[in-house]
């Protein structure tokens, strides 16, 4: 009885790893240099947004999804996209091609109301396999100015 009740643990813990996967993650990065802003690390913040379209069979996939720095001391943000995983086990017509675009603004909140100083944008190609469950995407380096 013993035996089978280690194998019956054993057994679960195999299928619930198998379903606690780390979502894919959409990783962006930032270089402040010519951005012309009088911040406060402590204060402002930058908010970021990812959209996906699926090129092949003309979809989004994801649309201006957004998150928000706590302060201006990191210049990157890790975004989770657990949608990705889950289009990409769907059947489509055609294989998917996605196209990841992302914007970056620094938010000064000195100012009321809050004011957008620099931004900037740019976006990266990929496919399935860049989004399978635990990988992360990384978008080029966005220049705000």
């Amino acid at each position: 009885m013993k035996k089978l009740l280690i194998l019956f643990a054993t057994i679960m813990f195999a299928v619930s790893a198998s379903f606690a996967q780390n979502p894919p993650t959409v990783l962006v990065t930032w270089d402040t240099a010519s951005c012309d802003c009088q911040t406060s690390a402590a204060t402002d913040y930058f908010k970021v947004t990812i959209s996906v379209y699926d090129n092949a069979n003309s979809e989004w996939v994801i649309t201006n999804k957004t998150r928000e720095t706590v302060d201006t001391t990191d210049p990157f943000l890790v975004i989770d996209v657990p949608e990705m995983l889950t289009y990409c086990q769907k059947t489509h017509d055609y294989t998917p091609a996605f196209t990841v675009s992302a914007t970056v603004w620094l938010i000064e909140t000195t100012p009321d109301p809050d004011v957008e100083c620099c931004t900037g944008s740019d976006s990266s190609t990929g496919d399935c396999r860049d989004f399978e469950a635990g990988e992360e995407f990384e978008v080029p380096e966005i220049a705000l100015n």
